[in-house]
C-alpha cells in the first residue's frame, strides 16, 4: 500500500488545479446554462476557479504519495 500525504495547495499549483477541478464541472447545468457553448466552457470555469481559489476563505488541499513531489510540466 502507498502512503499519501494531504497538504495544502502551493500557490505554484493554482492553474494546474483550478484546470483540474473545472473538469469536473464541464456538464454542470449552472456552468451549462452560463457558458453554453462547449468549446467555450472550460477556459471560463478554469478562470472562475483561479478567482475563487485566490479568496481568503479558500481551503484548498492536494494529495500526493509520501516522499513525492509531483512535476507540474
Amino acid at each position: 500500500m502507498q502512503n499519501i500525504d494531504i497538504r495544502s495547495m502551493r500557490f505554484e499549483e493554482l492553474e494546474h488545479v483550478a484546470a483540474f477541478i473545472s473538469t469536473g464541472y464541464f456538464d454542470d447545468i449552472f456552468f451549462k446554462w452560463v457558458v453554453p457553448p462547449d468549446s467555450e466552457r472550460l477556459p471560463v470555469v478554469a478562470e472562475y476557479y483561479k478567482a475563487y481559489l485566490r479568496t481568503e476563505g479558500a481551503h484548498i488541499y492536494v494529495a500526493e504519495e509520501s516522499g513525492t513531489v509531483p512535476s507540474l510540466a
